[in-house]
């Protein structure tokens, strides 16, 4: 009886682990789909940039056979992680802009970023990296624009939050002439 029973308990354990284990397995074929689609693009795009390659060289050397095709060197050009060029810059002015005046955390940023341009990362660095990369452009829209600044109105408070920054429009500055005129013309 014990050693049925024993028996019995193993069997219901690995009837049990079925259902996860096929979810995995479901999990790996679509990663895997993913993973081989990602790899036939990847595979068409080297064949396409070796034969626009094979042409500009031809080209050069027709033009001057003494250049070296290679002297310029190989250059990592915009990736496009984030769709069109300026994508994340607007998305980021826009998401500060809907959560005005409230100041919002790097880390709330970093997670609506990932939402929105579906970014998920393979290794934990990954997220570090885009961290980064959001934090330099927020310091970018800081110093070109001025719609956005950290926010940190005393010591005490923790770092990493940022907020956006309305900018004087010239009807705002017209109103707080006016108003200022107002006063001034109040007073005796």
């Amino acid at each position: 009886m014990n050693e049925r029973a024993a028996l019995a308990g193993a069997q219901q354990s690995t009837q049990d682990a079925i259902p996860r284990l096929q979810h995995q397995v479901e999990l790996a074929l679509a990663d895997l789909a993913r993973a081989e689609h990602e790899l036939a693009v990847a595979e068409k795009a080297l064949e396409l940039g070796s034969k626009k390659l094979q042409a500009l060289d031809s080209t050069l050397a027709q033009i001057n056979s003494g250049v070296d095709p290679c002297a310029g060197g190989a250059v990592k050009a915009w990736q496009g992680r984030y769709g069109e060029r300026g994508a994340l810059t607007q998305f980021l002015l826009e998401l500060l802009r809907r959560s005005a005046p409230a100041p919002m955390a790097l880390a709330v940023i970093v997670d609506q970023v990932e939402l929105h341009f579906g970014i998920q990362h393979a290794e934990p660095k990954s997220r570090q990296r885009l961290r980064f990369s959001i934090r330099t452009c927020l310091r970018q829209l800081q110093a070109k624009t001025g719609a956005v600044e950290p926010f940190r109105p005393t010591q005490s408070h923790p770092p990493g939050y940022w907020v956006y920054k309305e900018l004087a429009s010239m009807d705002k500055l017209r109103e707080l002439a006016n108003k200022v005129g107002a006063r001034e013309a109040a007073w005796p």
